[in-house]
Formats: structure tokens, sequence, C-alpha cells
């Protein structure tokens, strides 16, 4: 594997962990109150959201690149290889890089719930009614 490929794939997920522990404490402090500070409101929920997304997807193209350049050959070391073993074909991508492309996929979502929530709201006009007895003409049945 190449070492500088996973150190990056591991950096970036942690660091997109971290910019999400940050977006959910600062999304309860927006449901607890105001605040004032544009970082802490709702620009910072997109800000921090969304630098944990562009960090789940660099994370995840840096796995998906290490996967197809070594991963998919042989992991074994040269000794194992020596000895006859091999694991050719055997690999796959595994259930924690799923579980990185879900959080992206969440973050995503997230950022969509916010702006959706924070949409200003259409003010209805009121509709104009036809009167429907026009010229107080009353039908009796």
């Amino acid at each position: 594997m190449a070492f500088g490929l996973w150190l990056f794939t591991v950096l970036c997920v942690a660091i997109a962990m971290v910019f999400g522990i940050v977006s959910s404490v600062f999304s309860i402090i927006n449901t607890v109150m105001t605040p004032i500070e544009v970082i802490t409101g709702i620009q910072g929920l997109f800000l921090w959201n969304g630098l944990a997304a562009l960090f789940c997807l660099c994370g995840g193209i840096s796995w998906l690149l290490q996967y197809k350049n070594s991963l998919r050959r042989n992991v074994l070391t040269p000794d194992e290889q020596n000895d006859g073993w091999n694991s050719e074909g055997r690999a796959w991508l595994g259930f924690s890089y799923f579980f990185v492309i879900i959080a992206l996929v969440l973050y995503v979502l997230n950022i969509v719930l916010v702006y959706l929530a924070n949409r200003p709201v259409k003010s209805r006009e009121p509709r104009t009614t036809t009167d429907k007895n026009p010229e107080g003409v009353i039908m009796l049945y």
C-alpha cells in the first residue's frame, strides 16, 4: 500500500469526523438560542457540514484510488507470496468505505435540510373569490 495515500485517507476521515462533531454541537446551540456570530449560526452549519462532506469525499476518493492501485492485487508480504499464498481478486472495499460514503450523503442531506428549513416563507396572497350570488339573486330549491 502507498503509505502517503493511506495516511491522507485516515486524516481526511478523522477531520471529517471532527467537523461533523462541531456541526452537531453548533446545531444544538442553534436549537437552544439564536447565535449572533455568523460562524455559529446558520451559515456556520453550512460551513461545518460542507467541510465534513468535502473531507468525506476526499477520504473516499483516496481510499478508492488506494484500492484500485494496490489493494485489488496481491496484498500479502513478499515472504507470504514466496510461500505460495495468493490474495489476487479477493479484496473488496469493505463496510468502512461505504460508511464514509453514507456519511457523505448524510452531510449533504443535512445541508439540504438546513437550507429548506431556513428559506424565506412566501406569504400567501388572499384569493379573490367570485360571488356565487351575483346581484343578490338567491335560488331556492
